[in-house]
């Protein structure tokens, strides 16, 4: 019986040059980090017991990501509201 992978079951029918994760286009990365922003956010805003205790380590990015959107939310909204009209518009 011969083995495939899940790689291969998945993108099969696709060209592998043309897939793109998040890291490598623009307009996905900066949809991550304001979704990432925005979760963060949230999170802190209703209970923020789970992010508080967490100020340092590799966990304080969310902290962080949560500080960021307190302190910047109207230009994080701002950028919401561009990368949803340019997500409708392509």
């Amino acid at each position: 019986m011969e083995r495939v992978s899940l790689t291969a079951i998945y993108f099969k029918g696709t060209k592998t040059s043309s897939i793109m994760s998040a890291l490598f286009n623009f307009q996905s990365l900066l949809q991550v980090i304001l979704l990432l922003i925005c979760t963060c956010t949230y999170v802190h805003a209703t209970a923020p017991a789970i992010l508080d205790n967490r100020k340092s380590g590799i966990l304080s990015v969310f902290w962080k990501c949560a500080r960021v959107g307190e302190r910047m939310s109207p230009y994080v909204a701002i950028g919401c509201f561009i990368m949803a009209f340019r997500t409708l518009s392509t």
